[in-house]
């Protein structure tokens, strides 16, 4: 399991964005599969404000990623499996830029039962990469993808919402979303 959390630089000060938020999610991700790992939460966050000090002055994109298991033995959960927990940082472009094109894709979000998309894991995003794909392969930048009930989810890495009579609208958590 997983988190990506932006910092910005504003020009001034290096912004952390919702990074208790992403710390809470990191755990409830990890503890929907029953996994513990050995570090708190204010232990996570201070690295995170640490390596962020470390790249001052740039945007970055961080992922503290917690993994078990060494090869043959990945899917074995037991006392004695080897836990990981690492964090690493990046410098992020510009996500979102004019001329932003999206599509529709022939892909949907599996439905809970199926793949728990309430946790950010890695398995999750085998496939938010087809949805992607098949995007580009199309000529467009990402695709909107419907959950199996034709509702509107998600693209394939970020959610969707939209502003009508300055109200925020999102789809239902039950449309097989990551909470964000």
């Amino acid at each position: 399991v997983f988190e990506g959390i932006k910092s910005y630089f504003d020009g001034e000060q290096q912004i952390i964005f919702r990074l208790d938020e992403h710390i809470t999610r990191l755990r409830q991700s990890a503890n929907t599969y029953g996994w513990d790992y050995e570090y708190t939460d204010k232990e996570i966050k201070s690295t995170i404000i640490e390596l962020v000090k470390m790249n001052q002055g740039r945007n970055l994109y961080i992922r503290p990623f917690f993994f078990f298991g060494t090869g043959y033995d990945a899917i074995d959960i037991n006392e004695n499996v080897v836990k990981n927990f690492i964090i690493t940082t990046w410098p992020m472009d510009e996500v979102l830029k004019d001329n932003y094109s999206l599509t529709h894709s022939s892909f949907v979000r599996p439905p809970l039962k199926v793949l728990n998309t309430q946790s950010k894991c890695a398995a999750n995003y085998v496939n938010s990469n087809s949805i992607k794909v098949e995007a580009q392969q199309k000529g467009f930048k990402d695709a909107i993808a419907l959950d199996i009930n034709g509702n509107l989810a998600e693209i394939s890495a970020a959610n969707l919402f939209f502003i009508k009579d300055d109200i925020l609208h999102t789809p239902d958590i039950e449309c097989s979303i990551l909470n964000g």
